[in-house]
């Protein structure tokens, strides 16, 4: 657990009252609403609790401790369903964990048995909440992407037991695979690309990922990507580029970008370029992005309760909307037609936020799971700091929309001019 003081004032107002967990916890789930033609809809509405039992064998837990990113043979069982021989391996960067903590898990149903599908899923993605303290920024994020129109994986809160033993609540965030491309486009033939820590620049093309049609590795597309960026000059930047990406979806998904926040994203994140993916739709010939890993949204980069190792000497307490960090938004803002279209889609955007209400549906969302989240002992994080961290969530929703108007006030931009475009 990390250090932290909370201020004597702050435990005063949070009125806690559960005692601590003793491990025992037992939740049948909550199963209220699913959807006729869809069977994989209730695992993902959020206003379900579903429970999850994942059964590894000795021989598999020990393939998990030597060997954690493998997948190795499991059963899954959910209600009255059992699937057998599901893959399951360990998944994260910072939020790895091992089995004797709380471990992320990515299940593949067609591992060891070709065909078999859960609910119409080929694979599903359980992070832990390490870096979602809330255990809420996962499900609210990817809901404002989704109603921006905006291809995003459906997200919820689920309990997970292993071996019978209750492993705590989870975010069970929907796999951008194949089945997930066939949701939202008319055809799931085209490349998809994890962006494996890497920007459009040149060389980079096969560095990313290649994560759909392997045998061809045919990455064309992407180079000429990555070229209209390179070649582009700030007057014909939006027609250049426009050729290769989906400008209109760009510009949405940037702005939610920026009123989800965070600082290990694409267009905003400190370091590498991190946590989206890129996917040619054959329909139109273009590229449109997808994100993902969205468990530091909508919450402040700098918790005050912290100690934030990871920031050295860079000054990132306040998320500018100007503050660009990705090379598509540098040179978006530097070229005037796309910087306009830039603002206007914000302006947008941020309606559509603010009718979300999403500060009031994180209180809603929370108090159903408050109980299984304060029964889960293998969380990082105490249960007071549960209820501080709601408060950040909530505090940041209802202030980013103001901070962002604040920031639209000021021209932005100048100084990225001279440092893009160059040679």
């Amino acid at each position: 657990m990390r250090l932290r003081i909370l201020p004597t004032i702050a435990l005063a107002l949070l009125g806690l009252a559960c005692s601590e967990p003793d491990g025992s916890y037992s939740d049948p789930g909550r199963y209220e609403f699913s959807d006729p033609n869809d069977p994989s809809a209730e695992l993902y509405d959020t206003r379900n609790l579903v429970r999850f039992d994942i059964e590894i064998p000795d021989e598999s837990l020990d393939n998990l401790d030597s060997d954690p990113r493998e997948y190795t043979p499991a059963t899954l069982r959910y209600r009255g369903e059992t699937l057998s021989n599901v893959g399951v391996r360990l998944k994260g960067e910072y939020s790895f964990r091992k089995m004797s903590g709380k471990p992320a898990f990515k299940l593949k149903f067609d591992k060891f048995v070709k065909g078999q599908r859960f609910r119409g899923l080929k694979r599903m993605t359980l992070n832990n909440n390490v870096q979602d303290p809330s255990m809420l920024s996962q499900p609210l994020s990817y809901e404002l992407f989704r109603a921006a129109d905006l291809p995003a994986p459906r997200a919820s809160n689920v309990l997970v037991y292993v071996n019978g033993e209750y492993y705590g609540v989870y975010s069970n965030v929907e796999t951008e695979d194949k089945v997930f491309l066939s949701r939202w486009f008319s055809s799931n033939d085209g490349n998809l690309y994890e962006e494996n820590l890497v920007d459009f620049l040149p060389g980079n093309a096969s560095v990313f990922d290649l994560e759909t049609n392997k045998k061809r590795n045919d990455r064309s597309d992407l180079e000429a990507l990555i070229r209209a960026i390179d070649e582009s000059s700030p007057d014909d930047f939006y027609e250049k580029v426009g050729q290769e990406l989906d400008m209109p979806q760009y510009l949405r998904y940037v702005a939610v970008e920026a009123l989800v926040g965070g600082w290990d994203g694409y267009s905003y994140g400190v370091g590498s370029r991190n946590n989206f993916r890129v996917y040619r739709d054959p329909s139109i010939d273009k590229f449109v992005l997808l994100p993902w890993g969205l468990d530091r949204g909508l919450r402040p980069r700098l918790d005050p309760l912290q100690y934030h190792d990871w920031i050295g000497e860079v000054e990132v307490s306040h998320q500018s909307l100007w503050e660009a960090h990705g090379v598509l938004l540098e040179r978006c803002i530097a070229s005037p037609r796309c910087k306009q279209a830039f603002v206007d889609t914000v302006e947008e955007m941020m309606s559509l936020f603010e009718s979300l209400n999403l500060a009031n549906k994180a209180r809603t969302d929370f108090a159903r799971l408050r109980d299984a989240a304060y029964a889960d002992d293998r969380k990082e994080e105490d249960n007071e700091y549960l209820e501080y961290a709601l408060e950040l969530l909530t505090g940041y929703v209802d202030s980013r929309p103001g901070s962002i108007r604040e920031d639209l006030a000021e021209p932005g931009g100048a100084c990225i001019q001279q440092r893009m475009f160059v040679g």
